[in-house]
Formats: C-alpha cells, structure tokens, sequence
C-alpha cells in the first residue's frame, strides 16, 4: 500500500502514473506467433533491489532487461533514457543487462518505446514500462532560514530536501535528531541552556508566496503538471475553455515559463493530462473539448511538437477523465464522463493507440478517478455524480468489467474526487467536495470498502476540486481544495489523526475549477497550481516550507546577544537517497530573541549643573531631569513620563539618553515616574517600572504656622512651617537671642523682651516668658524671629514681620459675679476701713437694674460710705454716698438706662481737711460736694460687696472687680491713671500719676469667680486685720 501512495505522490510530481504489475508470459495458441514481444525492467545497485520509483545515491545502476520471448535484436540503441546514459550493454535470447550513470541529480527514466525490436517471427514490441528513478548523492543541508520564535520556546530549522531519520527514507524525525549549543556573551546575564536536546519538535506550517504563469488564459478552466519536456522539472499544461486553446508552459528551470499553443482550435478546451500514451519515452497529452464533444490525444515527437489524433468526436460536453490501464494489458486506457449524455465510458487501448470505446454505465459520472480501491490488482474507478447528487465506485472484476457501488447516495452535487490511504491504515480513503452544501469531507474506508463520512470543511463557498499530498512534509496525507465562489485556494494540514486545520493561500482567484499539487521549484516541497476562470489567471504557489520547530528549554532570561547553534546528531538524519546530514552545518544558527525588557533611570540636577539627589529639598526653580535607559529604545515619548506637582518640557534625546525640564507648580513634594510597559525596546521587550524620583521644592522663607501659650503664662510655644536652624548653612539650634517677645499694655508686663529659657520638638519651640504683674486675657505677647537669626536648610531667612506669631495672655485676673438674690462678699469690721480721709473703688458691669425706687449697691460699708445703682422715679443712677450726723450725702453720677454699656470704673473720694467729697465714673469726676463739713462716722459694721449689709435684701445683680480701698484721698490724676482709658490699672504699680500704693488698705482682684454653693464669701481671714492686704488670686 505504500507502494502506491508513493506512486500517486510520483504522478502528482512528475506526471507519470503507471501501476506496476508482473507481466505473463504468453503461450503462442498457433503455429504462427503474432504476439508482440514486451520487455520488463528492473535495477539493482549492484547488492540491493532498486524499485522503480524510489530515489537512491547510487552512482551507477545494472540495469535487466527481460523480454518475454527471445529476440536477437534488441540492441543497446532501442533503450531509451531520459538524465543518464546506458552503457556495458549486453544480454542475449530473453535477458539482457546494462549499466545506467546518471547525469546529474535528479529524475532518470529508462524505457523501450514501442517497435524498437522485433522477435523472431518480426512482431514489433509493445513499449516496456517507464523505469523511473531518482539520483541524489547531495546530503541534506540545513538551509537559510533558521530563526527563533519571539518567546525563544523554539528554533525553527530548515532543510534543502525531505528528511527522514533512517537511511531507508522513513520515519520522521525526533528530537534525539538534534542537538543544541549556546555561546553565551562574556558581560551582563544572558540565559543557559537546561538541555542540548530539543524539548519537542514539530513539523512547522508552511505558507505560500503567490506566482504568475499566465494571466491571459482565456477563460482558464483547467491545468495539468507534468515534466512535458523531461528536463527534469515542472511544466504546466492550461486549457483555455472560451480561448479554445491547449497550451503548455515550459519551465525554464528557475521558474520562469514559457508559453506554447499546442491546440489553437480545440473549441471549449476543458482538461488535459500528460501521459506517454504510446510509451515511446516522452510525455503525451490526452485532452477533452467540451464544445467540441470531442476526446484527443497529441502525440509528442520527443521535442514536443505534437501531432493531433482525435479518439472520438461525438462524445457530448465530456466533463472529466483518467487514464490507467483498466484492462490489466499493459497500455493506456483512457476513463470518461459525458455530462450531456449523462454517461461514463473507457476507451479501451489495443497497445498502439487505436481505442475502443466501451460504456460503464449510463446516468452516472463527473470526474472518474482510477484507481485500484479494493486491492485486487485491477483498476477500479471511483467518481462524482452530480445530476445523483451520489458518489460512485466501480469495481473492476480484472477483465474491464464493472459493477457500480455507492458510498454516498446523498451528498449534494458533488464535484472533484481525490483518493489515498488518508488515515494511514493501509487501504484507500477518499475526498472529495459537495459544490452546493460548500463541505470538503473524506470517507474512511474500514479495508473493506464500507465507507465512514467525515466533514473536513462545511464553509469553503462553492467546493469545486482537492487533492491529496503531504503538503508540510509531516509524515501524514494533507488536503488542499478550491472553491469557486469563495475564490479560494485552501489546505488542511493532517494532524496525523486526521483532524484538519484550515489555512488559507489565496483568497481572490476568480472562480477556479482545478488544483493541482506538484513540487514546482524542486525544493523538496510541494507547491500548490490553480487557475482563475474568470480572471484568465494560471498561477503557482510556492511552498515555503515551515521546517521544524524545536522546543528550546532555558533558564534564565535573554539578553539577546547569545547564540544558539542546532546540530544534526551523528547518523541521525537522512534523505530519501540515503545521504546523511553532516553535523557541521551551516545557516544553523539564530540569536536569541533579547527578552530582557529596558530600565529607566532617572536623576536631576539644578540649572548650574549641580545634581539634586533622589529625596532632596531644594529652591531651584526647575530641574534638568536626564532619563537613562540600559539599552537603545525609540519609542521612549514625553507622554512615558508621569509626574505630580510640577510638568515637563523641553523633552529631547535618542538612544538611551534623555533629557527634559521639571518645573514644580508650588512648594511642596514632586514625583517624576516612568511607569512600566510605556516604551519598549529594539526587541519590543517592555520597560519596567522606574524608580521614582522624589524632589521637594521649597522657594519660601521659614514662617510661625502656630503660637500656643501654657496655662500659667510661663512659656510661649512657636511652630514653623518647617525645620529651621540659626545659620544660613543649615546647621545650628535655635537660642533665646534668635527670638524677641513684646507684651500689650495691661497689668502684667514682660521682665524681658527675650526669652528666659528654649526647648525644641520637630519645628516647634517652646520660650520661657518672664512676667511680672497679674496677666489678663486683654493682653497680647508678640512673638518675632530677630532679624537675620533664623534660617531654613535652603538659607532663606525668617523675616521679622510675621503672621501667627501672637497669642493672648491666659486671664489671671477674673471677677466677680453676683446674681442679684443671695449672693454677696464682706469683710468683718475693722477700724481700717473708716479713716479720716478715704478712697473707695469698684469696677462693675451690671446685668440688671433697680425697678423703681429700688437700689443695688457695689460696695457698702453700712452707715459710713457707698455706692451703688439707685433708681428715682424710674431712673437709675450711679450714686456715691457718705453717712454723717444721720443723714446720707448722696452725690449722684451717670444715668444707666440699660445693661449693654458695659465696665465702669467707679471712684469714691473723701478729704476730710477740704471737706471734699467726689464721685467719678470713668476717670471723670461726675459729682462732688466741696465744703461738705460732715467727717467719717465710726460704725461697728461689715464692708459688703453686693449688698448694703448682710441683712439687707437690696442685692447687686452684675460683675464687679478691683475693689481697692485707700487711707488718702486720690487725686482726680491718679483716679485717671487707675482707670487707663478703660482698661484698668494695677493698683499695685506705681504708675505715671498713680502712686497711691502706700495708702492702700483693701485690693481684691477677685482672682476667681465666687460662683459656689455659698450665697456670701467672707475675706475677713485674708490678713487685713493685722494690717496687710491680700493681692493674690482668691483660692
């Protein structure tokens, strides 16, 4: 069975198919012999066999010739040979042997044509079977190409002809076939090699390149390849069907034809073969008008100029044929199909081309294939029937006659058929195409001719022919097809368990009819020819061969600068001839695909050129920012850079270098980022991700952000926007002398401007503050940088004008608050509090005013002195009042009409020598009785703040503060200078026109609010009786 697979590969290659059969010997019936005498041939090289067919390195043949009778004149010149020569020719009666040296590689034919000799009673013999061998004495090469997958997984070699990794020419080669060395480079981290033996292997997919023969065939309906001239490669024979032309193309060698009309009239020209007909040596055309209803042959003089003979011409719109010798006779016999007639018919060859014609069976037939399908050593034919929608076989009993089988009885117009032992199980399969359902299918036959259906394709549009080869040198049969209306030329590689994949190698060929396979440029592959109707077009296309594909294991990642080298392994690889790859090769080598993708580094520097470092913090106005790459990238764009609080511009460089300008937007931190996978290198390797370059730009001077004061007013704390030293270099802790404090007027004031003490956390500085007096929340403590003393790391200086930098004292001076209903304070009588002359103070704010005829008093020593709010008639007034000889002196002050006025400072005054008595209000003296001739009553009784004594109910309802009281009267200056414009002063201090602290006998500051659960406070324990006073907060 291999045998024929082998013959069917030769037919599609060269042209010529002729079964081989043993040759009877023939008994003369008569006393006279009219038999023609036929010789066989056989080869050997001199030990072995050498079938017909095969391909060998042989550098001679001996050739035998064996005659089926004795002749004494055959000589050595009856012998023809195409691509070598005979010579130690010699023999007699039935048996004789020459010597056989081909030319050159390539195809050598050796034949005897027909009346060459004669036997003894001068019966001309009939032409002998065509010897075919291959001569190749060429050992395979690996030849331009080899390259590596993108991935580095795999190498991909290829070699000058078909390998096999025996020296028979079988088996297909594995991965021990192979060996692998990798030169790796001396610097940087290349990858290694885990094995030097493939990790796989794979026939590689080929693709075809798209060639021109003729793009002016009129209507190409068909082609045919056959080495027509026998010069050893592939000519092309067109049939143009509107043209009515037969023509060939000679191939020149190098792909080049040349075309030649071989028929100008054959009217709707629609197929031809190539078959030496009358077996005289050369290639003979057989060709079918379907216009013209007529069969022809064109017999070839050997220089092919051909003489037209026509078989029949009343056969109606043939469609198809084949030619085999279905009767076992040793000729051609020509099978066809008469689409009109509806029939199918042999033409039955008597051995010197006259023909008989015979009919198989009527309503049958569209394109006959002959072929011996069941085995038996007969040609049977197997055919498409379109008007059916049927595919047939005939089977062959051996003596021409047929018995029709059907495979199919219900594919839809099928068209061109194509048989071969597909599934390798060593009978014959079959392909073939239904045109209206667009399937390409394949029957498996189980060796008894009983066919399974398999769909390859169910979308080629308008299937019209396949045929069957090894299209990618793998070992397994392949399928490739056209179709008609798709305008397609396609093939289905075999996966070996006959599971199909589609590739497509022309896809705008207008309307083809045939496909032929063949191995047009003699490179060890087979290409594929087709024709486009209605583009007149005759094309090949060539096979470039897609090697094998080795699986490569590395460690490690490429760099793409190592080297792999693929070796045959010794005697492992060999052609069809026997010759064995070398190990030394060339074109054996690819580099590895660099995998290694590019990173980025980036640095900057300042306009002067000096770098600024990853991290730092400078004033710079911009940065010179450079990019560089480990390797050259061209793709690397403004766009790859990502940056936060800034932009960039000015973006130049090529190669690895790179350079733009980082303007920051504001103070505060920058980023500049090349993110992974935005550039790419020369390889397409993808970057990684850079390492961010972090700036912190900062243009302004250090400022306070925040000034806090501790609850005692002993320090101040300060906070800068940032780290501060007391140099312009950077370096240096603060000191007292680097800062100034200044304090609002009030009754504390600052022992120094400068602070006592200075501790430091981060940014913040915490200032001793020196107070002398009592603080009060009206006062302001300024904090100011001295001037040129404080610095950030960049040398800009903190200016002395400042925002942030103040803060109110903490309020040591707090009131008293009376609700007006049971709350009041007193000190127990003492003599101090009724000298000669006196001054009494209160500061008050009233939340609440005397209904009518009704009073509130401040301060009341009881039958002495007071003051107080009285309302007359609906008016309050703010009185000061003396008791003497039983009566009040009342001096009445300022109005009060409501609670909203706020503080006021009031002042009672007695000089007993001038009998003076005065009241102020707000520094002003209100009301005064001069020559008031009372003195101060003696009253064993209470000084009360908030009532006129303890039993009284006319209760003050209001705030009061500072209640002082002197042995002396006070000057209207110093009464002045104690209310200081509204906010009060310290009748502790001296003073400008105060001076009154000597006479002082009573301060209550009311250093705390009395807002407790006791309705009244008695100060009488406060040191006043022994003569001193008590001016310190309240406890």
């Amino acid at each position: 069975m291999k045998t024929l697979v082998r013959l069917i590969s030769v037919f599609l290659i060269h042209g010529i198919s002729v079964a081989q059969f043993a040759i009877p010997t023939f008994q003369a019936t008569s006393s006279v012999d009219k038999t023609s005498p036929r010789i066989t041939i056989t080869a050997t090289d001199g030990s072995n066999a050498v079938a017909s067919g095969s391909t060998t390195n042989d550098n001679t043949l001996t050739i035998t010739f064996t005659s089926n009778e004795t002749t004494s004149n055959f000589i050595i010149g009856d012998i023809g040979v195409v691509g070598g020569s005979i010579s130690s020719f010699s023999g007699s009666d039935q048996i004789y042997t020459a010597t056989f040296t081909p030319s050159s590689n390539r195809l050598t034919k050796i034949y005897i044509p027909t009346g060459a000799f004669t036997d003894g009673m001068s019966n001309k013999n009939y032409a002998s079977e065509i010897f075919e061998w291959t001569y190749d004495n060429s050992a395979p090469t690996i030849v331009s190409g080899t390259t590596m997958s993108s991935d580095n997984s795999t190498i991909t070699v290829k070699f000058s002809e078909t390998v096999f990794n025996s020296s028979s020419g079988i088996g297909s080669l594995e991965v021990a076939d192979f060996s692998f060395a990798l030169l790796v480079p001396m610097s940087g981290n290349p990858a290694a090699l885990s094995s030097s033996t493939p990790s796989s292997i794979a026939k590689g997919v080929p693709t075809f390149s798209d060639n021109t023969i003729d793009a002016d065939l009129n209507g190409a309906i068909s082609i045919f390849a056959s080495d027509l001239d026998q010069d050893g490669d592939v000519d092309v024979i067109g049939c143009s069907y509107q043209g009515s032309n037969l023509v060939w193309y000679q191939n020149n060698g190098s792909q080049s034809f040349t075309k030649y009309t071989i028929d100008a009239s054959l009217v709707g020209a629609r197929e031809a073969i190539a078959k030496d007909l009358d077996r005289d040596g050369d290639m003979d055309i057989i060709a079918i008008a379907g216009q013209g209803d007529k069969l022809c042959w064109y017999d070839n003089n050997g220089s092919q100029s051909f003489t037209k003979t026509t078989i029949d011409a009343s056969i109606e719109d043939p469609r198809g044929f084949d030619v085999a010798d279905l009767d076992g006779d040793n000729d051609v016999d020509i099978i066809l199909d008469a689409y009109t007639e509806d029939v199918l018919v042999w033409y039955e060859n008597n051995g010197f081309e006259s023909f008989t014609k015979n009919t198989i069976v009527s309503d049958a037939g569209f394109r006959p294939f002959a072929v011996d399908l069941d085995e038996d050593g007969d040609m049977d034919i197997v055919t498409s029937d379109t008007n059916s929608d049927e595919l047939l076989w005939f089977e062959n009993d051996g003596a021409a006659s047929f018995t029709e089988r059907s495979i199919d009885g219900s594919i839809d117009n099928p068209k061109g058929v194509s048989v071969a032992d597909l599934d390798e199980d060593g009978d014959l399969d079959i392909v073939t195409v239904s045109f209206d359902d667009d399937d390409v299918v394949w029957y498996a036959n189980n060796g008894s001719e009983s066919f399974t259906k398999s769909t390859i394709d169910a979308d080629l549009d308008g299937a019209f022919d396949a045929a069957i080869a090894d299209i990618d040198n793998d070992g397994d049969l392949d399928i490739a097809a056209v179709g008609q209306y798709a305008d397609d030329v396609v093939w289905y590689a075999n996966n070996g368990s006959e599971s199909f994949t589609k590739y497509t190698i022309e896809s705008n060929i207008d309307k083809p009819y045939r496909i032929q396979i063949a191995d047009v440029d003699l490179d060890g592959d087979l290409d594929i020819l087709s024709h486009g109707y209605n583009d007149d077009d005759v094309a090949w296309y060539k096979n470039v061969d897609g090697g094998y594909d080795l699986g490569v294991s590395l460690s490690g990642t490429a760099i793409g600068t190592e080297v792999l080298t693929v070796s045959p392994a010794s005697s492992s690889i060999y052609d069809a001839g026997g010759n064995v790859a070398s190990t030394s090769q060339s074109y054996n080598t690819a580099y590895l695909n660099d995998k290694t993708g590019p990173t980025m580094t980036i640095t900057a520097a300042n306009a002067s050129g000096t770098a600024v470092s990853d991290g730092a913090t400078t004033s710079d106005n911009y940065l010179v920012v450079t990019f560089i790459s480990n390797e050259t990238t061209t793709n690397f764009a403004l766009a790859d850079i990502s940056v936060s609080g800034g932009s960039m511009a000015s973006f130049s460089g090529s190669g690895t270098t790179y350079t733009a300008n980082f303007t920051p937007s504001s103070n505060g931190a920058t980023t500049i980022d090349v993110a992974g996978s935005t550039f790419t290198d020369a390889s397409g390797n993808n970057n990684s991700a850079a390492t961010q370059f972090n700036w912190t730009f900062d243009s302004v001077a250090p400022t306070i952000s925040g000034t806090s004061i501790a609850s005692d007013n002993s320090t101040i704390s300060v906070t800068f926007n940032e780290t501060v030293y007391n140099t312009n270099g950077g370096s240096g802790s603060l000191q007292t002398s680097d800062f100034s404090l200044a304090l609002s007027s009030g009754l504390s004031t600052l022992s120094s401007s400068t602070p006592s003490s200075i501790s430091q956390s981060s940014n913040t500085y915490t200032l001793g503050v020196s107070l002398s007096g009592v603080a009060s929340a009206d006062q302001v403590i300024t904090v100011t940088p001295v001037s040129n003393q404080i610095y950030d790391i960049y040398g800009s200086v903190a200016s002395t004008s400042q925002s942030n930098n103040t803060v109110n004292l903490i309020d040591k001076n707090y009131t008293l608050t009376l609700n007006g209903s049971d709350e009041y304070a007193y000190y127990s009588h003492d003599t101090d509090f009724q000298p000669t002359d006196w001054s009494l103070q209160a500061w008050v704010d009233p939340s609440a005013l005397p209904s009518s005829g009704n009073n509130m008093w401040f301060v009341s020593k009881h039958q002495v002195y007071r003051i107080g709010l009285v309302n007359t008639g609906g008016t309050t007034k703010i009185n000061g009042e003396m008791r003497y000889d039983g009566r009040w002196e009342k001096l009445a002050g300022t109005t009060i009409s409501n609670t909203s006025g706020g503080w006021y400072h009031i002042v009672l005054t007695f000089d007993n020598s001038a009998d003076d008595l005065i009241l102020y209000i707000n520094g002003n003296n209100v009301a005064e009785n001069l020559g008031y001739t009372g003195s101060t009553n003696n009253n064993n009784s209470s000084f009360v703040i908030g009532n006129r004594n303890a039993s009284s109910t006319q209760w003050y309802n209001g705030i009061i503060d500072e209640v002082a009281f002197w042995n002396t009267e006070l000057s209207s200056s110093a009464v002045s200078a104690l209310y200081n414009s509204g906010s009060g002063l310290n009748a502790l201090s001296t003073n400008g026109n105060y001076s009154g602290t000597s006479n002082l006998l009573l301060y209550l500051r009311m250093q705390q609010n009395l807002n407790d659960s006791d309705a009244s406070y008695d100060f009488s324990n406060d040191g006043i009786g022994s003569g001193n006073f008590n001016a310190d907060p309240i406890d």
